[in-house]
């Protein structure tokens, strides 16, 4: 009885750490300053609610806009050179000779691809918008893994 409950207390973490393998860390920060920005534009795309690293500081570019496009770039910046860009564009932003791997993003299809320079790039269609989330892994510190960038693109609120 004795090795069966210390076999039950040695194994109760070893079992916790393989639940939490599939869950990221993922960091919440302040929306508001980009989501004034945004309020100010035509296209109004979603925005992460969570990112994969502690956000240092962000840009807001409203691409050109005209009759036929209206893209709106966000890049995120870490304290580990972490770079996280979002282009939300009324037009696939994404149409090279990829590879493209099928993901589901919650209830939404979705494609993750990886080029030669290690830039992981997840896309998806919501409405009318299009989204590319690009991690520009080469300059990083932090490894982010295709897991992630599906988990911050669940957060779009």
């Amino acid at each position: 009885m004795m090795k069966r409950i210390l076999f039950l207390l040695l194994s109760l973490p070893l079992f916790l750490m393989g639940c939490n393998q599939g869950s990221s860390n993922l960091e919440e920060y302040n929306q508001s300053e980009l989501k004034e920005k945004i309020s100010e534009q035509l296209l109004q795309p979603k925005l992460p609610a969570k990112l994969p690293f502690e956000l240092a500081e962000s840009s807001f570019d409203a691409g050109p806009s005209g009759n036929e496009s209206t893209k709106i770039i966000i890049d995120f910046y870490g304290e580990k050179n972490e770079h996280l860009g979002l282009v939300a564009s009324s037009k696939v932003s994404l149409s090279s000779d990829l590879e493209k791997e099928s993901v589901d993003i919650g209830e939404i299809k979705g494609k993750y691809a990886e080029n030669e320079n290690g830039v992981k790039y997840l896309m998806w269609k919501e409405g009318k918008i299009n989204y590319t989330l690009q991690y520009f892994s080469q300059a990083s510190e932090t490894k982010i893994e295709k897991q992630e960038l599906i988990d911050t693109a669940k957060s779009f609120e």
